[in-house]
């Protein structure tokens, strides 16, 4: 497996924990409160900071320098 693939594997993994997290807590939110727009905030959140993360993730130059692809 090349450093990529690893780094890839890595991500995934760490993605697929925030976002299994966020599902458990909108699930317990509506548990406790029975309130369908709070699981959905919450989920929205979740999705909107992932979706930020990997977009900035997509746009860092992968050569290790700190200036943006052109």
């Amino acid at each position: 497996m090349s450093e990529a693939e690893a780094k890839r594997k890595i991500v995934f993994w760490i993605v697929f924990g925030i976002v299994a997290w966020g599902v458990v807590l909108a699930i317990g939110d509506y548990w406790v409160n029975h309130d369908s727009r709070r699981p959905l905030v919450i989920l929205a959140s979740v999705i909107l900071f992932v979706g930020f993360w990997l977009a900035m993730l997509r746009t860092r130059p992968s050569d290790g320098t700190s200036e943006p692809p052109e």
